[in-house]
């Protein structure tokens, strides 16, 4: 798929309703924690992705109060004299708090302090809104945005690395999923969500670039795993196990995917070792220029990367090619509505602060000084957070290729920078 189906998790509308994850740069966030779920899937294989989502499905250790950056006693604010309480006020700062350092400056305080106040205000008004339009979402709905959000991750270990690094649990992601599913539903009955059939041409008209395809290969392969630092004897072990299977490989008649499975070390083993179609910047620079240089059918030598040695069978070749409009209309729809979805969800939100008295109540608030740091004091990589409302930003985020989400997905161990 040309695009990611993104779903607002973690952007405006989840942040504006006070769950559980608070937009704050969530690209770099998402790809430190692919990455790190990659390195730990590659090292422990299904038992470390059973204990991942065993982790994941726990819940998250609640903060206590006083350890909170600040936190309140009383309601934070009323609206149209109805109070906003402090429970959705402190769970909306335990979920900041744990992505925040030790020591934080206290200007930084006062701003956080604010935004969460505007946040939980923000909460009330939708929710208050939608339980009023009795607006209701069915299992279906979120399951079906539950299921969009988490294809966006290779594999189940990196989608749950993700969900701990973040703070949450499934069951909290889906809760967060049910808002979106009746906040969607409001919109669409109050404004529309259709997206116009010219509008997505006149969009591939203009960005043809992003669905050119790269020349690609598909293949499959048998890992035997080095571990790093692995001794001289080590590595003459795991050489002479893979040269007995690479012979095996290389033999009339040899069945490669049954081999794979029986004997790959690595994440594909269950699919007969497939990685699917990559161009050739996906893989490490070892593994990549074997299998570019390879023809369907061949079988290579021996490929010593930093994960060990692999065996490689090219199955296919394409070349470079430009999607037509058909192929990719329905992704271009996808992101053209999310974008549609965005500016609406903030013409709501202004409609609603424009409609309603609120009295902000910063007495019943309390700060935690301990936690104040001067301004010279300030941490390096202190996190970007965003205003209620404001769509995190997504630095040096783009396209996937054209075909792109029809590839099976790829073995983390061959891809570049993991460790």
């Amino acid at each position: 798929m040309l695009f990611e189906k993104r779903r607002l998790i973690g952007l405006a509308l989840v942040a504006a309703l006070g769950g559980g994850v608070v937009a704050c740069d969530s690209s770099k966030q998402e790809e430190a924690a692919t990455e790190n779920a990659a390195a730990e899937d590659e090292a422990t294989g299904e038992e470390g992705a059973a204990k991942d989502e065993a982790q994941a499905q726990a819940e998250p250790e609640e903060i206590p109060l006083e350890k909170l950056p600040f936190h309140a006693t009383g309601p934070v604010a009323k609206i149209d004299g109805k109070e906003v309480g402090a429970d959705t006020f402190n769970d909306m700062v335990r979920q900041r708090a744990s992505r925040l350092p030790e020591r934080v400056p206290a200007q930084m305080l006062d701003m956080l302090k604010a935004q969460t106040v505007d946040l939980a205000i923000d909460h009330y008004l939708v929710e208050s809104t939608l339980e009023e339009a009795n607006v209701v979402a069915t299992k279906e709905d979120v399951d079906k945005l539950f299921n969009e959000f988490r294809e966006r991750f290779p594999n189940e270990a990196m989608f749950n690395g993700y969900l701990q690094q973040m703070g949450l649990n499934q069951e909290m992601v889906r809760e967060n999923m049910a808002r979106d599913a009746r906040l969607e539903k409001y919109l669409e009955s109050k404004y529309g969500l259709e997206v116009p059939a010219e509008d997505v041409e006149t969009y591939y008209n203009e960005h043809t670039e992003r669905f050119t395809r790269p020349d690609e290969v598909r293949a499959r392969h048998i890992l035997i795993k080095v571990e790093r630092g692995a001794d001289d004897e080590a590595v003459a072990t795991a050489r002479a196990k893979a040269q007995e299977i690479l012979e095996l490989a290389k033999a009339e008649g040899a069945d490669f995917e049954a081999l794979a499975r029986e004997h790959s070390e690595g994440p594909t083993a269950p699919r007969g070792g497939d990685l699917g179609f990559f161009g050739k910047g996906r893989m490490v620079p070892e593994f990549s220029e074997v299998a570019f240089g390879m023809e369907p059918n061949q079988v290579s030598d021996l490929v010593r990367t930093q994960f060990g040695f692999h065996i490689i069978q090219l199955v296919e070749k394409r070349d470079a090619a430009v999607a037509t409009l058909d192929e990719v209309k329905d992704d271009i729809e996808v992101e053209l509505r999310h974008e549609l979805r965005v500016r609406l969800f903030q013409r709501f939100l202004t409609e609603l602060r424009e409609g309603a008295t609120v009295e902000k109540l910063a007495d019943n608030i309390r700060v935690n000084q301990e936690m104040a740091a001067s301004a010279d004091e300030m941490p390096p990589g202190m996190p970007q957070l965003n205003l209620p409302g404001q769509v995190a930003p997504q630095q040096g985020q783009k396209a996937p290729a054209a075909g792109a989400g029809r590839q099976l997905k790829l073995d983390p161990s061959l891809q570049p920078g993991a460790k």
